[in-house]
């Protein structure tokens, strides 16, 4: 049996060229879909930290050592979580979860102490700390707003754009705003 066939109306062609093209794009498809979900998974996880820490009064973008690597590997696992349960997860469940994890990280094969406290016998920072970092992850998971018009944005912000999210039409507007100040300084002088 051929793989073209000819004929027409319910008769179709298996054209073996086509269906190799078609796997590949699949394959590529399945790439950038686990792409995305990685980059979700390491923009919650690094809200989460940032809001966390900020509670305590550290900024990690001006010292990033002060998220250990095992921290980090238990924040992308916990972002992960909160992201399959669709962003429904409480504070005590964040905070459990966390707990879960780090157990899990550090192999104990007993339960830590933290993971027993009920999340409302914590003390207060603790509690603050879960909950300004689950409105960060919840803030991380929102889709990004749509900017029609570029030219309200400020020049931080269209730098940001830029570098964050790849924003081609950011960087053009940045640019045309370079050219105009140039041409204004070449006008002036």
């Amino acid at each position: 049996m051929s793989m073209h066939m000819a004929g027409t109306g319910e008769e179709g062609c298996i054209d073996p060229a086509q269906a190799e093209q078609d796997a590949v794009l699949e394959e590529q498809q399945r790439r950038r879909d686990d792409l995305a979900a990685i980059r979700e998974i390491h923009r919650v996880a690094e809200a989460y930290n940032k809001a966390v820490y900020a509670v305590g009064g550290i900024d990690i973008d001006e010292d990033p050592r002060a998220v250990s690597e095992r921290q980090w590997r238990v924040t992308l696992r916990l972002a992960a979580a909160f992201i399959q349960s669709g962003g429904r997860m409480s504070a005590a469940q964040v905070r459990h979860e966390w707990a879960i994890e780090m157990a899990r990280e550090d192999a104990l094969n007993y339960l830590p102490p933290e993971l027993l406290t009920v999340y409302e016998d914590l003390p207060v920072a603790k509690q603050l700390e879960e909950q300004a970092g689950l409105q960060a992850m919840r803030a991380a998971t929102l889709p990004r707003p749509t900017i029609d018009d570029h030219a309200q944005l400020t020049g931080v912000e269209l730098l940001h754009r830029v570098h964050v999210h790849d924003d081609q039409i950011a960087a053009v507007e940045l640019a045309r705003r370079r050219a105009l100040r140039k041409l204004r300084n070449i006008s002036t002088d």
